[in-house]
């Protein structure tokens, strides 16, 4: 039942973005589908912008046919700083796990391995 519904919501994301698109392409102004609707533009920053939105279209219709491919869409529309903290917390947490392994591998065989004898291990780069 989850899936039906999650799957819904993806192709109800692709028809929204399709729509933007259009609307975008052809300068309809409609506050839904136009964030700064009242906004003063031109025309070729709307075309750029509908070119654009075919990324999240192509997203979300894989998404809606792929379900391997949903945490991707969802982190999409999360914005960057939220999608940086949770990439640094994942690398942070893939960090632990793997001094964690290297100091249990360390118990069993020191000598076997050259970089685990001079501690050298894989680092994540968590610089913001």
């Amino acid at each position: 039942m989850a899936d039906k519904i999650l799957g819904g919501l993806l192709w109800a994301g692709v028809a929204y973005f399709c729509c933007m698109a259009a609307a975008h392409f052809v300068g309809f102004k409609m506050p839904l589908l136009f964030i700064y609707y009242d906004a003063p533009f031109y025309a070729y920053q709307d075309k750029i912008i509908a070119f654009a939105v075919v990324a999240y279209i192509c997203l979300f219709y894989s998404a809606a046919r792929i379900p391997d491919v949903v945490p991707a869409a969802l982190a999409a529309l999360l914005p960057r700083q939220s999608v940086r903290r949770a990439a640094h917390r994942s690398c942070r947490q893939g960090h632990d796990r793997l001094l964690a392994a290297d100091v249990a591998t360390r118990r069993l065989h020191t000598n076997t391995n050259p970089l685990l004898a001079t501690g050298e291990i894989a680092a994540c780069d968590l610089s913001p």
